[in-house]
């Protein structure tokens, strides 16, 4: 599996579906910490933590629709890695900004 892994992450620049996917990511986790902190007021902690499982659920979500309708869609579990991924690097970059006495740990 690391080996998959580690080869996937070479290529991963020269496939732009990942880029894209991995930019989805981002923006999944970004609106849906935007959302958790703005209207609905919820700690920090737990935005990031809604944020992370909104990303992995809206990846799998995609592959799971691409893998049932074969005709137009292709499935590839590596494009869903790649949107959680992208979760995952919003995610990390909003808590490094933030000092760990403002997260509001309840």
């Amino acid at each position: 599996m690391l080996d998959k892994l580690l080869d996937w992450l070479a290529r991963f620049v020269d496939q732009p579906d990942k880029v894209l996917h991995l930019a989805g990511g981002a923006i999944i986790a970004g609106v849906a910490l935007a959302l958790c902190l703005g209207p609905l007021a919820f700690p920090i902690v737990v935005s990031l933590v809604v944020a992370m499982w909104t990303g992995a659920i809206v990846a799998w979500l995609k592959e799971w629709h691409d893998k049932r309708d074969p005709l137009h869609h292709t499935w590839d579990g590596w494009d869903a890695f790649a949107t959680f991924l992208g979760a995952l690097v919003c995610v990390t970059l909003y808590a490094a900004a933030r000092p760990v006495d403002q997260w509001g740990v309840c």
